[in-house]
């Protein structure tokens, strides 16, 4: 789902047709806009109004679980990723998606999250228990709160599965002009009057980058695999399970590392 973030959209439509076909993607459009119809093409593009903003997460968490299930239907597998978001995988371990999602149905499948930061040397990367995400389902489970929402009962023995070399990069930090563009849209959505608006963290922007920036100076050098060992060791396995919220999703950890991107990772356009 997207509203006005074009250069992360392109960034999105051209790495997962790569990996599914563009025909099998799909983007829900937050109001019509015609540059989002142009990015998109060849894609299925989704309209829907932009009347209000109220209740926001609620009533997209609702549509997107909505469509994800209809989806269900007539595909194997449905990936839910947001805009600024990339799936990937280590070529080392796996020759393509199918092969990485092969032997992980009837459970959710989650990827271990980094973000991805636009630095004057250039990027580096940091992984981050919240950015590890459920992204892929092979039925209707419902995905919550970066995890999974299912009965009460199930809570407890609910399979956790994220497996080995599977990211989700995160890309909001990836492109500072582009951060710029889409934090003032968030200023603008956040700063109105209304019931139910997204994130706190949107009302002022400035000083969330400043502090993300802050974060990831303080942080050491280290290897991929090392930093991606660290990472792994503590969200691979035993997941929060909350049995009031129904949920199971990954702990949001973060770590005291920071490393250079693989020459595999996506290179992304301007």
């Amino acid at each position: 789902m997207v509203y006005r973030d074009y250069w992360a959209l392109a960034q999105w439509v051209r790495h997962h047709s790569a990996l599914v076909g563009l025909e099998n993607l799909y983007i829900v459009a937050h109001g019509k806009d015609e540059k989002i119809d142009q990015i998109g093409q060849g894609a299925n593009v989704i309209t829907i109004p932009r009347d209000t903003l109220e209740s926001f997460d609620l009533v997209r968490g609702r549509l997107l679980n909505g469509l994800q299930a209809s989806l269900s239907h007539v595909f194997d597998w449905v990936i839910r990723t947001d805009a600024d978001e990339l799936i990937v995988y280590d070529p080392e371990r796996y020759s393509c998606l199918s092969d990485v999602l092969a032997g992980h149905e009837n459970a959710a499948v989650f990827a271990l999250g980094c973000d991805l930061f636009q630095l004057e040397s250039g990027y580096e990367l940091a992984f981050t228990g919240h950015y590890s995400k459920a992204f892929a389902v092979s039925d209707d489970t419902r995905l919550f709160l970066h995890g999974v929402r299912i009965r009460k009962g199930l809570v407890a023995k609910y399979p956790y599965q994220m497996p080995p070399g599977l990211y989700l990069l995160h890309l909001k930090y990836a492109d500072l002009s582009q951060t710029a563009i889409s934090n003032q849209h968030r200023e603008n959505i956040a700063n109105q009057d209304g019931i139910g608006l997204p994130g706190v963290a949107w009302k002022d922007t400035k000083k969330e980058t400043e502090k993300v920036y802050n974060q990831l100076l303080s942080k050491e050098n280290t290897g991929f695999r090392n930093a991606e060992s660290i990472a792994y060791d503590k969200l691979g396995s035993n997941p929060i399970r909350d049995a009031e919220k129904r949920a199971v999703r990954c702990k949001k950890l973060r770590f005291h590392y920071k490393t250079q991107p693989p020459v595999w990772f996506p290179n992304l356009e301007p």
